[in-house]
């Protein structure tokens, strides 16, 4: 992403500092769909009650959809398993399930970094708790 981005910038100093207040800020300078994304997403990861990360996790999928291009197609694996734990949180397994199994699906466009394994262990762990199942091959979990 770009760091000289007014909205990334904010996101990054919010958590660097772990103010969420400008994941909120970020959100209201935002000036396209793209922004809008971007800002979602960290509204939806600090948001304590499930029902908040689920609306925010929701909004930001929908905008994500908006831009469908390349700059979003890695935020896919995460935003989906935000879904799903959102709802995991909520009770509503099926659907917890749902948003792990679509994680899962979109796994293959994350990177053998330490940030992929990450996720691909936490998509994983949501399929094992929920009963879901990711496609075949996707996950290299230890």
């Amino acid at each position: 992403m770009d760091s000289e981005n007014a909205v990334v910038a904010l996101c990054a100093e919010g958590m660097a500092s772990g103010d969420d207040a400008l994941f909120l800020r970020a959100w209201e300078v935002a000036g396209d769909d793209w922004e809008r994304c971007v800002a979602a997403h960290y509204v939806a990861l600090s948001r304590p009650e499930a029902a908040q990360r689920l609306r925010w996790s929701r909004r930001c999928l929908e905008l994500a959809d908006a831009v469908g291009d390349a700059r979003v197609a890695g935020f896919y694996p995460s935003l989906h398993a935000s879904v799903g734990r959102a709802w995991e949180d909520l009770g509503e397994v099926a659907a917890a399930r749902e948003g792990f199994e679509r994680a899962a699906g979109h796994a293959g466009v994350l990177g053998e970094d330490a940030y992929g394994a990450s996720l691909r262990e936490a998509i994983a762990e949501g399929l094992r708790r929920t009963g879901g199942v990711g496609p075949r091959g996707w996950a290299r979990v230890r």
